[in-house]
């Protein structure tokens, strides 16, 4: 999912920061504290775009009651620009 900000930067910015996302494996005790690797930040076309990964039920109403139960957690993983948060 990508939010309008980084919407509003075009389809290949979006691909890009979706490509980022997919490879980024930078995760440090200063960026990942808890060691879930569920957020992170990706520099595309000189901007900074952060990536959170949301664990939900099955309605995507609530948050997931088992995160490792795979058959009734759904995963969202938002794009958005700093701004936005």
């Amino acid at each position: 999912m990508a939010t309008r900000g980084v919407s509003a930067e075009g389809s290949e910015f979006v691909t890009r920061a979706l490509l980022e996302t997919a490879v980024f494996d930078n995760f440090t005790e200063d960026n990942d504290p808890y060691g879930d690797h569920s957020m992170g930040a990706v520099q595309v076309c000189g901007k900074v775009v952060w990536w959170k990964l949301d664990l939900y039920d099955t309605d995507y109403r609530y948050g997931a009651d088992d995160p490792l139960d795979h058959k009734n957690t759904r995963r969202v993983l938002p794009l958005l620009l700093p701004s936005e948060y």
